[in-house]
């Protein structure tokens, strides 16, 4: 239900879920996939990818150590 909200409220081009989630994998990516394409609004919207993140769950640790990296001046 939470993709079918984001992509009926932004309308995005692809809807990438990481964290421990993501480790089901393609049954669950597939069960979420047929979900938002029978309850999606708008019809471009019901064929949004939505595919796990590439960094699996360690997406907020890398982003993390990239804060350090910046410079505020």
């Amino acid at each position: 239900m939470g993709c079918v909200s984001i992509i009926n409220t932004f309308d995005p081009e692809k809807i990438i879920i990481g964290g421990g989630v993501s480790q089901v994998g393609e049954p669950l990516f597939m069960v979420v996939r047929e979900y938002v394409s029978s309850k999606a609004l708008n019809p471009l919207g019901r064929k949004t990818k939505i595919v796990p993140a590439k960094l699996s769950q360690s997406s907020g640790v890398i982003g993390a150590a990239a804060l350090v990296h910046l410079d505020y001046r």
